[in-house]
């Protein structure tokens, strides 16, 4: 009898803490199930409505009648493409139609159709090459993709495709190499001019971290692809990345020939835009070989086609760029001055665009956005944990309740088992305090940061004031009045010259060390190495060549590109030995 009572109260002691392992499990089961449900359902009815609006020769497209929220953001997202197509880009429609998609997903709660609204809201805006406004949408996809490994958005291929593309512009080519490569895992075998795509793309990226071995790889399969397919257009853009490639090994007669072959089979399709890609490219390494009339020749043939497209802005400042250095190499002082002109014009027109500036500031906002998602996912975790503990105290709870009606009988088990318990929650106690500190820890070095950028902020504005001071006094002692070399004009080829003799013949040690060390220095890059050696700010830089700030901070940017990392330091060594 004693047995009989002991078996039924340690079976029932199972019996509860089976039930609550049961209720969790199917509380999982039934998550999993109703997002397959979710993902199956939204499949078909995009593919419905995408056929529907591709074939519809209505008018009014929004007459359809939708039967619930999966059905809704179907209609929305296929319906804002099809306007994104109708209007041949950017339109209010579209946009209101993905803000209202991804409302909806957000109360789905469904992860991977959130996922799939978020990258198509961001992909519309990187299409029109607003990449500021892509950024929020697409980074909040990458973070859902990247903390639960178990999402598998609708369409993933093409999700996948367009955040690494994404990106790619913003410059986190790793990062974009990593999905690339997932599309391509997800992308259908016998779709080989997408395959083709993903590969070139991998390649590209692969050349802007340096990895040319790779990149050969991936643009010698994706041509394989392409010419299989009979893909000219994905041919000729291969062309043009081999180019590169050639380009920076410094193959420059066979890069020439790669752009030229590029150039003729996007002229045959007539793909206009990747013409004048290919073009602004060909023409500077033209320009860099001496061969004016042959660029200028090239830019010619595009330049009616970017002047025309309000949203080239980009390639058509990269372009008029172009004619500037060769009115500099040929001496043409009035066109010279035309396009400095036509540049400024175009830089306040060029922020709205993905430019150098829009796409440097994304990436660091990029990066900003990623430090805070990880200050999140650390309150998030710590949040958990503490869930976790409660949930523990309450199935502790339980089983000491369970544990007191058998302690009856078995004492001492039942001391051994709260001993286990007691172990147990000062565990997770001292794990909360853990995390408690690292908490803290994070806030203090945010404080830290904050006081940091102040003191540099400090620091810099004395450092200015003492270059100042510096210049003032090199000016007084070798008699040449600071006014004089602030307020000089140096945008005509005359100008120059006479500057570049007098500094010469003041300074020739320097100018002799700099020319043995440096020979490929251009004259474009002289000016800004000689003014900089005055300890000219970049505002004074700015106001003697006549250009912008900006410009002046990019053309120190190519020139640190142009020297390498390595002779770099010995540049900047050089730049700061005190003048003779």
């Amino acid at each position: 009898m004693r047995k009989s009572k002991i078996r039924t109260l340690c079976l029932g002691h199972i019996l509860i803490c089976l039930s609550l392992l049961l209720c969790f499990s199917a509380s999982a089961v039934a998550t999993v199930l109703e997002s397959q449900d979710f993902r199956a359902s939204f499949i078909e009815d995009y593919n419905r409505y995408y056929h529907h609006f591709k074939d519809s020769q209505q008018l009014n497209p929004e007459a359809v009648t939708v039967k619930d929220d999966v059905d809704q953001v179907a209609y929305a997202i296929t319906l804002a493409q099809f306007y994104v197509d109708k209007f041949d880009g950017e339109n209010e429609k579209s946009e209101q139609l993905y803000a209202e998609a991804l409302k909806k997903a957000r109360s789905l709660g469904d992860q991977d159709l959130l996922a799939f609204v978020l990258a198509q809201r961001g992909y519309y805006y990187y299409r029109i090459r607003r990449i500021s406004m892509a950024m929020p949408s697409m980074l909040e996809a990458v973070f859902l993709v990247d903390r639960n490994r178990k999402i598998a958005p609708p369409f993933s291929a093409e999700v996948y495709k367009q955040i690494g593309y994404f990106l790619g512009t913003i410059g986190d080519y790793e990062q974009a190499d990593i999905f690339l490569c997932r599309s391509l895992s997800a992308i259908d075998s016998g779709s080989r001019s997408e395959r083709a795509a993903l590969l070139d793309n991998r390649g590209l990226y692969a050349l802007r971290l340096k990895d040319t071995t790779r990149a050969e790889k991936y643009f010698g399969e994706a041509m394989q692809l392409a010419q299989a397919e009979n893909d000219i257009i994905r041919q000729a853009k291969i062309y043009g990345n081999m180019a590169l490639l050639e380009w920076g090994r410094d193959n420059r007669q066979l890069a020439i020939a790669h752009f030229e072959r590029d150039l003729q089979l996007s002229k045959g399709k007539g793909a206009e835009l990747n013409r004048l890609y290919a073009v602004n490219l060909l023409a500077r390494l033209l320009l860099d070989e001496g061969h004016l009339k042959e660029a200028k020749s090239y830019i010619a043939q595009v330049r009616s086609f970017a002047e025309t497209h309000e949203n080239l802005i980009v390639h058509r400042n990269t372009m008029h760029q172009l004619l500037l250095d060769i009115a500099v190499m040929e001496k043409d002082e009035e066109t010279e001055v035309v396009q400095r002109r036509r540049l400024y014009a175009m830089q306040d027109s060029l922020n709205l665009f993905d430019g150098e500036n829009v796409t440097k500031q994304t990436r660091w906002l990029a990066d900003q956005k990623k430090i805070t998602e990880r200050l999140l996912d650390a309150d998030k975790k710590y949040a958990l944990e503490k869930q976790k503990l409660s949930y523990l105290l309450t199935v502790g709870g339980l089983l000491l309740l369970s544990a007191a009606i058998v302690g009856l009988i078995l004492y001492r088990n039942r001391q051994q088992e709260r001993l286990q318990q007691r172990a147990l929650l000062l565990h997770f106690e001292e794990e909360a305090k853990v995390l408690d500190d690292k908490l803290s820890d994070a806030e203090e070095a945010i404080a830290v940061y904050h006081r940091s950028a102040e003191q540099k902020d400090h620091l810099i504005k004395e450092l200015q004031d003492a270059a100042v001071n510096t210049i003032s006094a090199s000016a007084a002692q070798n008699d040449v009045p600071l006014s004089k070399l602030l307020t000089s004009h140096l945008l005509t080829e005359e100008n120059w010259m006479q500057f570049k003799r007098s500094f010469v013949q003041e300074y020739p040690d320097f100018y002799r060390e700099l020319k043995n060390n440096f020979p490929e220095l251009s004259e474009s890059n002289l000016r800004i190495v000689l003014l900089w050696k005055l300890d000219l700010s970049t505002t004074e830089i700015s106001n003697v060549l006549g250009i912008t700030n900006d410009a002046i901070k990019k053309a120190k940017q190519r020139l640190r590109k142009k020297i390498g990392e390595e002779r770099y330091e010995i540049f900047r060594t050089l730049l700061a030995k005190p003048l003779s």
